[in-house]
């Protein structure tokens, strides 16, 4: 039980510091798909290019603060460092282009 309280605070300052590294905003993701596992013509619908490390935030969540992180973590979604620049689509889902693992 001791080492679990040990790893917790160490656990926190390293998700708090790639908080603080984000250019972009910073979302907790429902849902995390990479591009890699999309075809380039659906990518090119949505008005975006092929970068084999960018992913696609479904149904993302601003997170403001270590708090919001914690809570994102706490429902097993996944936090995402978005790029604020999107692409200018219409859709008909929550979904935020250009993210990349926290």
């Amino acid at each position: 039980m001791k080492s679990i309280l040990v790893l917790l605070p160490i656990i926190t300052l390293a998700v708090a510091q790639n908080l603080d590294s984000c250019s972009g905003n910073v979302k907790c993701c429902a849902g995390v798909t990479p591009y890699s596992a999309l075809p380039e013509d659906i990518l090119a619908e949505y008005g975006v290019r092929p970068n084999p490390k960018a992913n696609i935030c479904g149904n993302g969540t601003a997170v403001e603060d270590q708090f919001d992180a914690d809570i994102c973590k706490s429902v097993d979604h996944t936090l995402q460092c978005c790029d604020p620049r999107q692409p200018d689509v219409q859709l008909n889902e929550d979904l935020t282009f250009e993210c990349y693992d926290i």
